[in-house]
Protein backbone atom coordinates (compact mmCIF):
# COMPACT_ATOMS: atom_id res chain seq x y z
CA UNK A 1 0.00 0.00 0.00
CA UNK A 2 1.32 3.00 -0.92
CA UNK A 3 0.11 6.11 1.09
CA UNK A 4 0.20 9.61 -0.75
CA UNK A 5 1.82 12.82 0.34
CA UNK A 6 -1.74 14.92 0.40
CA UNK A 7 -3.44 12.05 2.78
CA UNK A 8 -0.49 11.69 4.85
CA UNK A 9 -1.39 15.55 5.55
CA UNK A 10 -4.70 15.38 5.86
CA UNK A 11 -4.69 12.34 8.41
CA UNK A 12 -1.97 14.60 10.22
CA UNK A 13 -4.47 18.10 10.05
CA UNK A 14 -7.10 15.63 11.84
CA UNK A 15 -5.44 15.01 14.62
CA UNK A 16 -3.78 18.37 15.15
CA UNK A 17 -7.38 19.89 14.98
CA UNK A 18 -8.73 17.21 17.58
CA UNK A 19 -5.24 17.68 20.02
CA UNK A 20 -5.84 22.06 19.77
CA UNK A 21 -9.71 21.02 20.70
CA UNK A 22 -8.96 18.91 23.42
CA UNK A 23 -5.77 21.27 24.29
CA UNK A 24 -8.52 24.66 24.36
CA UNK A 25 -11.28 22.21 26.53
CA UNK A 26 -8.30 21.63 29.23
CA UNK A 27 -7.50 24.74 29.16
CA UNK A 28 -11.18 26.35 29.58
CA UNK A 29 -11.77 24.13 32.13
CA UNK A 30 -9.02 24.77 34.49
CA UNK A 31 -10.00 28.15 34.08
CA UNK A 32 -13.41 28.22 35.04
CA UNK A 33 -13.77 28.75 38.76
CA UNK A 34 -14.13 25.37 40.79
CA UNK A 35 -17.36 24.63 41.60
CA UNK A 36 -17.84 24.50 45.81
CA UNK A 37 -19.34 22.04 47.67
CA UNK A 38 -21.79 23.80 50.12
CA UNK A 39 -20.77 22.73 53.48
CA UNK A 40 -23.72 20.70 54.94
CA UNK A 41 -26.06 21.83 57.53
CA UNK A 42 -25.62 20.22 60.72
CA UNK A 43 -28.01 17.18 61.27
CA UNK A 44 -29.93 17.46 64.34
CA UNK A 45 -32.13 14.33 65.61
CA UNK A 46 -35.89 15.50 66.30
CA UNK A 47 -37.33 12.31 67.21
CA UNK A 48 -35.52 9.22 68.99
CA UNK A 49 -36.86 5.87 69.43
CA UNK A 50 -36.89 2.35 71.76
CA UNK A 51 -38.33 -0.83 70.57
CA UNK A 52 -39.36 -2.65 73.72
CA UNK A 53 -42.48 -4.98 74.78
CA UNK A 54 -45.54 -3.60 77.11
CA UNK A 55 -43.72 -5.44 79.95
CA UNK A 56 -40.74 -3.32 80.39
CA UNK A 57 -43.40 0.25 79.82
CA UNK A 58 -44.87 1.61 82.65
CA UNK A 59 -47.31 4.20 82.16
CA UNK A 60 -49.00 6.94 84.35
CA UNK A 61 -52.19 6.63 85.86
CA UNK A 62 -53.88 8.84 83.57
CA UNK A 63 -52.04 9.53 80.63
CA UNK A 64 -50.03 12.57 81.65
CA UNK A 65 -46.64 12.00 83.88
CA UNK A 66 -44.06 9.53 83.27
CA UNK A 67 -43.52 7.09 81.53
CA UNK A 68 -40.28 4.65 82.21
CA UNK A 69 -39.23 2.54 79.90
CA UNK A 70 -36.73 -0.44 80.08
CA UNK A 71 -35.07 -0.83 76.46
CA UNK A 72 -33.94 -3.93 77.59
CA UNK A 73 -32.76 -6.67 80.39
CA UNK A 74 -29.62 -4.68 81.29
CA UNK A 75 -30.35 -1.71 80.40
CA UNK A 76 -31.18 1.11 82.64
CA UNK A 77 -34.80 2.27 82.72
CA UNK A 78 -35.29 5.83 81.00
CA UNK A 79 -38.04 8.42 81.98
CA UNK A 80 -40.19 10.15 79.52
CA UNK A 81 -42.66 12.42 80.61
CA UNK A 82 -46.06 12.30 78.61
CA UNK A 83 -48.39 15.55 78.38
CA UNK A 84 -51.65 16.39 76.64
CA UNK A 85 -49.46 16.43 73.24
CA UNK A 86 -48.48 12.78 73.27
CA UNK A 87 -49.91 10.45 70.84
CA UNK A 88 -51.70 7.16 71.99
CA UNK A 89 -51.55 4.23 68.79
CA UNK A 90 -52.66 1.18 68.83
CA UNK A 91 -50.81 0.42 65.17
CA UNK A 92 -51.64 3.28 62.99
CA UNK A 93 -54.91 4.23 65.16
CA UNK A 94 -54.73 6.63 67.29
CA UNK A 95 -56.47 5.97 70.71
CA UNK A 96 -57.19 7.23 73.85
CA UNK A 97 -54.97 6.75 76.86
CA UNK A 98 -57.14 4.43 78.36
CA UNK A 99 -57.80 1.98 75.55
CA UNK A 100 -54.03 1.72 74.69
CA UNK A 101 -53.71 1.16 79.07
CA UNK A 102 -56.14 -1.54 78.55
CA UNK A 103 -54.06 -3.44 75.35
CA UNK A 104 -51.05 -3.04 77.23
CA UNK A 105 -52.47 -4.44 80.50
CA UNK A 106 -53.34 -7.74 78.64
CA UNK A 107 -49.93 -9.03 77.80
CA UNK A 108 -46.41 -7.96 78.91
CA UNK A 109 -45.27 -8.80 75.23
CA UNK A 110 -47.14 -6.83 72.90
CA UNK A 111 -43.84 -5.18 70.98
CA UNK A 112 -43.80 -1.12 71.62
CA UNK A 113 -42.40 1.27 69.71
CA UNK A 114 -41.47 4.65 71.96
CA UNK A 115 -40.78 7.99 70.64
CA UNK A 116 -39.55 10.87 72.24
CA UNK A 117 -37.25 13.85 72.20
CA UNK A 118 -33.90 13.59 73.80
CA UNK A 119 -32.89 11.66 76.83
CA UNK A 120 -35.78 12.72 79.63
CA UNK A 121 -37.51 14.56 76.97
CA UNK A 122 -40.92 14.63 76.08
CA UNK A 123 -42.92 11.38 74.91
CA UNK A 124 -44.36 12.08 71.51
CA UNK A 125 -46.05 9.03 70.70
CA UNK A 126 -46.33 5.17 71.65
CA UNK A 127 -47.33 2.96 69.40
CA UNK A 128 -48.41 -0.80 70.45
CA UNK A 129 -47.82 -2.94 67.21
CA UNK A 130 -50.82 -5.67 68.47
CA UNK A 131 -52.13 -7.94 65.87
CA UNK A 132 -55.43 -6.69 63.63
CA UNK A 133 -57.73 -9.52 65.37
CA UNK A 134 -57.32 -7.67 68.68
CA UNK A 135 -57.60 -3.85 67.55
Amino acid sequence: MIATVSGLRRVRSRHLLSIIALAASTVATAQAPAARAAAPAPMHALEQALETRSGAVILPSGGIGNVVVTPCANCRPIAMLAGSETRWLLGARRVEFAELQRTLSASARVPVLVFYQGPGGALTRLVARVPEATR
